[in-house]
C-alpha cells in the first residue's frame, strides 16, 4: 500500500491500475438546490420533529425528558440525550422522534382484549397503537379473549407449567430488540439454572451463520470498530445496508464524515435514495441544503456480493496493494487462501457480480489508495444464499489490507438488531430455527417468548406462527401486542406487561451495535402501569421453580443484577459503576484487535478457505 497522504481532488477518474497517490476525496456539494429539502423524497428532521411534538402535545415534559436524558431505542445505534460522545452533532433522527409516543400514550385498555378475533384482524402496528399492556392477561383456548389476572397467581401458574414439563419439553424464544442488559443476565441464568433444553434468539438462521464465519476468522461477530471511526476514515463502504431507514443517526455521521473528505462507495443491487443525500441538524448548511452522501454506486446482482468481494480480493492481491507486515505478524493462513483465489477466472467472478472490469477495478483503486477505511455491512450482505461467504470474503479484505484495529477502520455491523450484542455478550446463542425445529419434530410443552414482535426480521413468519400454535403454553413476556402474540393455542396464552428503559427503577443499561455500554436512567411522568422488569419477572420464575437459589438470585433492585454480572461476565467488567446519565464503557475499547486478536487461542486471525 501506499504510504503518500496527498489527496486527490472530488471526481477525479483514474486509468485502472495505478495505486499511486493517497486516497481520493468524496465530493461534498450540496445534495440540493431546494431549501429545507423541499420536494425531496426524505423528510426534512425539522417537519419531524413538529409532528412528534403535536402528537405528544399532552405529555411535552415526559417527550422532553425522554429526549434529553434517555439512551435512544429506535436504533442499535443506542444514541443518548441530544448529545454524546460518538460523535459531535445533535440526536434528532426521524426514527428516534417517531417512536417516542410509544413511551408517553396511555396504556391499553384491558376490556380490549375480550375479543380476540377482533384483536386477530389487526396488524402489528393497529395492536401497537392500542397502547403498552398494563397488567398481566391470560387466554385460554376457546375463549372469547383475555382475562385479567394478579401477578402472584399467574407467576404461580407459570411455575406449575414448567415444574410439569420435561427441559426437553420447555423453551426460551428470546426476542433481544429493546431489551436491557439485566433482562438478558438474568434470561441466560434461567436458562442454566432451570435446564431449559431449547433457546433461539430471534434472527435469521442466515445471521446466526454469519456470525460464525465470523468469529472464525476474527475470534468474534462483533463491531470492530466505533461510530466516530467512520468520520475518520478515507472510504466507507455500504453493503447491504440502507442506513437511512433503519439508523438515520448514522446518517448524521456520514454526512460529517463527508465534510472531512471521505469518500462513500454503495454496493447494492438497488439504487438506495436514501444514501444519495440527507438533511440533517448538526450543521446549518446540511439542515438547509442538504449533504451528499454517496459518490459512487456500484450496482451487482442480486447475491452477487460475494462474486465481486472475491474479485475485489484478486486484483488487490494482483496488484500487491496488502499489508505483508500486517498479514505476517497478525494472522495466519494468508499464502493458502491466496493459492485459492488467484486461480479463479477474474471474467466470470465480474460476470456472476453484475460489475464491469472497469468498475471493479475504480473500487480497487479507491481501497489501494486509502490508508483507512471502515466497512458499513447490514442484513443485505449476509441474507442471500452466499451471504456468510461474502461476509467472510470482506472480513480477508480487510485483514489482507491491514484495516483492523486502527483508528478510521474497521467492519462495522448493522446486521444485529438493538439488544443482540448484549444477548451475545451473555451467552444467548442459537436462532429461530432451534425452537422451530423441536416444535415441529416433539411439540413444546412450554414456551417463554420475551420480547415483542417475535416475526420482525424474518423473510418468512408463517412457520413461526405455525409452530407457535402447537404450543401448549405460551409465555409472552411483551410491552405491546403483536400477531405472534395471538395465535390459538393448544392450552392457554399468558402475557407479562414488560417495563421499558425507561420505566425500569434504578436505571437500566443497553449495549449498542459498536460494543458500547450505556447507563439510562428512570424517566419521570410516563403513565403508570402493572409491568414490572424484565429481569425482576425471569427472577420471580426462578425463585417459585428453585427456592434453593433465592440467595443467590435474590435481586433486591437493578444495581444488584449490574453488580452480579460485574462479578461473573470480564467483558462487562465496570457495568456496575455505571449509575447516573451519561455514563457508559465499551468493552475492548474503540478499535478491536489494536494488539493481536484476543478471541483467538493463538492470538491471530485466521484467514478462511472454505468460505472461499
Amino acid at each position: 500500500m501506499s504510504n503518500a497522504t496527498d489527496r486527490l481532488k472530488p471526481g477525479t477518474r483514474l486509468e485502472p491500475a495505478t495505486s499511486a497517490g493517497g486516497p481520493i476525496l468524496g465530493d461534498d456539494r450540496a445534495a440540493a438546490l431546494a431549501v429545507l429539502g423541499l420536494g425531496q423524497i426524505h423528510p426534512h428532521p425539522l417537519a419531524v420533529a413538529f409532528r412528534a411534538a403535536w402528537q405528544g402535545r399532552r405529555d411535552l415534559g415526559a417527550t422532553w425528558t425522554l429526549l434529553r436524558r434517555g439512551v435512544c431505542d429506535g436504533c442499535s445505534l443506542g444514541p443518548r440525550g441530544l448529545h454524546d460522545d460518538a460523535g459531535p452533532g445533535l440526536h434528532l433522527c426521524g426514527r428516534r422522534l417517531q417512536g417516542l409516543r410509544r413511551h408517553t400514550m396511555p396504556p391499553l385498555v384491558p376490556a380490549d382484549l375480550i375479543d380476540i378475533q377482533r384483536l386477530r384482524s389487526m396488524d402489528d402496528l393497529a395492536l401497537a397503537r392500542l397502547g403498552p399492556l398494563p397488567v398481566p392477561m391470560v387466554y385460554r383456548a376457546g375463549d372469547r379473549g383475555f382475562s385479567q389476572v394478579d401477578w402472584d397467581s399467574i407467576l404461580d401458574q407459570i411455575a406449575a407449567r414448567f415444574a410439569a414439563a420435561s427441559p426437553d419439553r420447555l423453551g426460551v424464544l428470546f426476542h433481544p430488540a429493546q431489551q436491557t442488559v439485566e433482562t438478558c443476565f438474568t434470561v441466560v441464568q434461567a436458562v442454566e439454572k432451570l435446564a431449559i433444553g431449547r433457546v433461539g434468539l430471534c434472527r435469521p438462521p442466515n445471521h446466526a451463520a454469519a456470525s460464525e464465519i465470523l468469529r472464525r476468522i476474527l475470534g468474534t461477530s462483533a463491531t470492530t470498530c466505533s461510530l466516530s471511526d467512520i468520520a475518520k476514515a478515507d472510504l466507507v463502504l455500504i453493503i447491504g445496508a440502507d442506513p437511512s431507514r433503519r439508523q438515520p443517526d448514522l446518517m448524521r455521521l456520514l454526512a460529517r464524515a463527508k465534510r472531512a473528505g471521505t469518500r462513500v462507495v454503495v454496493i447494492d443491487p438497488i439504487r438506495p435514495t436514501g444514501l444519495e443525500s440527507a438533511w440533517t441538524l448538526d450543521s446549518p448548511r446540511s439542515a438547509t441544503w442538504g449533504s451528499r452522501i454517496m459518490d459512487d454506486l456500484v450496482q451487482i446482482r442480486p447475491d452477487g456480493d460475494h462474486a465481486l468481494l472475491t474479485a475485489l480480493l484478486r486484483v488487490l492481491i494482483d496488484r500487491q496493494a496488502i499489508d505483508q507486515d500486517f498479514i505476517d505478524g497478525r494472522s495466519q493462513g494468508f499464502e493458502a487462501l491466496k493459492q485459492a483465489v488467484q486461480p479463479l477466472d477474474l471474467h466470470d467472478l465480474q460476470a456472476r457480480s453484475g460489475v464491469s472490469p472497469t468498475r471493479v477495478a475504480w473500487v480497487a483503486e479507491l481501497l489501494a489508495r486509502s490508508q483507512s477505511c471502515v466497512t458499513v455491512f447490514g442484513p443485505g450482505l449476509v441474507s442471500g444464499p452466499s451471504g456468510p461467504q461474502a461476509l467472510a470474503t470482506l472480513a480477508h479484505i480487510h485483514l489482507a489490507m491491514g484495516m483492523l484495529g486502527r483508528v478510521g477502520t474497521g467492519l462495522f455491523s448493522l446486521v444485529q438488531g438493538e439488544g443482540t450484542q448484549a444477548a451475545l455478550d451473555l451467552g444467548l446463542g442459537g436462532h429461530v430455527d432451534d425452537v422451530l425445529a423441536l416444535a415441529q419434530d416433539a411439540p413444546l410443552d412450554t414456551l417463554w417468548a420475551i420480547g415483542d414482535d417475535l416475526l420482525s426480521g424474518l423473510a418468512q413468519p408463517d412457520p413461526l406462527l405455525a409452530a407457535l400454535g402447537q404450543v401448549g403454553t405460551r409465555v409472552h413476556q411483551v410491552g405491546v401486542l403483536s400477531r405472534s402474540h395471538l395465535v390459538e393455542p393448544q392450552r392457554e396464552i399468558i402475557l407479562l406487561p414488560a417495563q421499558t428503559r425507561y420505566q425500569q427503577a434504578g436505571g437500566a443499561v443497553v449495549t449498542s451495535v459498536e460494543r458500547r455500554l450505556r447507563f439510562s436512567p428512570p424517566i419521570d411522568g410516563l403513565p403508570p402501569t402493572e409491568a414490572r422488569p424484565g429481569w425482576w419477572i425471569v427472577g420471580q420464575i426462578i425463585r417459585r421453580l428453585r427456592p434453593d437459589l433465592r440467595a443467590e438470585l435474590d435481586y433486591a433492585d437493578a444495581q444488584a443484577v449490574r453488580q452480579a454480572i460485574d462479578r461473573t461476565v470480564p467483558r462487562y467488567t465496570g457495568i456496575a459503576a455505571l449509575r447516573t446519565a451519561g455514563d457508559h464503557m465499551q468493552w475492548g475499547g474503540p478499535q478491536l484487535y489494536k494488539v493481536g486478536f484476543f478471541d483467538q487461542a493463538d492470538g491471530l486471525a485466521h484467514f478462511d478457505l472454505p468460505a472461499v
